[in-house]
């Protein structure tokens, strides 16, 4: 007797049929009216790549556990692309020079994760990545983040129905640096306190400690995760994070976005490669607490092409989330 075949998709993805299509289709031409309105233009690059470009930069999660790698027949190891930050660096930095900057992409495309499936997360999922490259001002920063309020309100989404929370890694480095912090310990800091909000206070504290902090140092940072305002971080408003936080909410607020975003010190983002403003947006309903999406500056990853840093940020809304 023949073995049967299954009719569902696999574990994590999804079949569109013509009326979920239309509903995803909705999504993507509403991302790409907005992308478009500011002057991007779209690009994509290949579903896989070389595993070590995750590896480097993309988190312990994203670019470890969660990698689904082959081997190709030339026996190198392949991944299917979990996040489009590397290749679209990738794809800049093979033709950096030429190109007239500020350089404003995005995509609109597929990716994989190997992680269990739940609530909002699929392990194959579509995403939007909008990026500019090729400007250190505070205004690419501040584009960014009004882009990313314009996207939910293309959504007819209601003003107090969603939060932009920002925060800053030199603002994170600031408070690494009044710690102490040895340069070797930094990275396993900084993935505790993206724990911060799912720990107890003594299981915070307690892998803190195990990472060779003293209770005045934990108490530091502790006071530093707490805090609700910039204004409650007053001992750090000398710092470069501090002022170009200042700089971002009095700009947005004078464009007429106030209300919709405030500082966040818990929002840390798990991959490695941010450096400067960082933000995620949240739903408002406490039966949804997790981030519909986020980004930030990210100035360092052509590092690891053995290109000079180039100014970099952006942001990835995804479908799921949106749906």
């Amino acid at each position: 007797m023949k073995q049967k075949i299954s009719t569902a998709p696999p574990k994590g993805t999804s079949d569109w049929d013509p009326k979920e299509f239309k509903v995803r289709k909705y999504i993507f031409d509403t991302w790409r009216k907005v992308l478009q309105s500011y002057g991007y233009q779209e690009y994509l690059t290949p579903i896989f790549e070389n595993a070590e470009l995750y590896r480097a930069k993309s988190g312990e999660d994203v670019g470890g556990v969660e990698l689904t790698v082959f081997e190709d027949r030339a026996g190198r190891e392949m991944a299917i692309r979990p996040e489009m930050t590397p290749s679209i660096t990738r794809m800049i930095c093979s033709n950096y020079e030429s190109l007239p900057k500020p350089i404003r992409y995005f995509s609109i495309a597929n990716f994989v994760r190997n992680e269990k499936p739940q609530k909002g997360r699929n392990r194959e999922f579509w995403q939007l990545n909008f990026d500019i490259f090729g400007s250190d001002s505070i205004q690419a920063d501040i584009e960014v983040l009004e882009i990313a309020i314009k996207i939910m309100l293309a959504f007819n989404s209601p003003k107090d129905s969603f939060t932009v929370k920002v925060s800053n890694r030199k603002l994170i480095d600031s408070l690494l640096d009044i710690c102490a912090i040895e340069q070797d310990s930094r990275v396993e800091v900084v993935r505790v306190m993206d724990k911060f909000e799912k720990l107890s206070k003594d299981e915070f504290s307690q892998r803190l400690n195990t990472l060779g902090l003293t209770e005045e140092k934990i108490n530091e940072v502790t006071n530093f995760m707490n805090a609700q305002s910039l204004e409650q971080l007053s001992n750090f408003n000398e710092t470069d994070g501090f002022k170009e936080l200042e700089s971002i909410f009095n700009t947005l607020s004078e464009a007429g976005f106030e209300g919709y975003f405030r500082f966040a010190p818990d929002v840390i983002r798990g991959f490695d490669y941010y450096d400067g403003m960082i933000f995620e947006v949240f739903d408002n309903n406490p039966d949804n607490p997790k981030a519909l999406f986020g980004g930030g500056r990210y100035n360092g990853l052509a590092g690891i092409f053995g290109s000079e840093d180039l100014p970099a940020v952006g942001c990835a809304p995804g479908d799921e989330m949106t749906r």
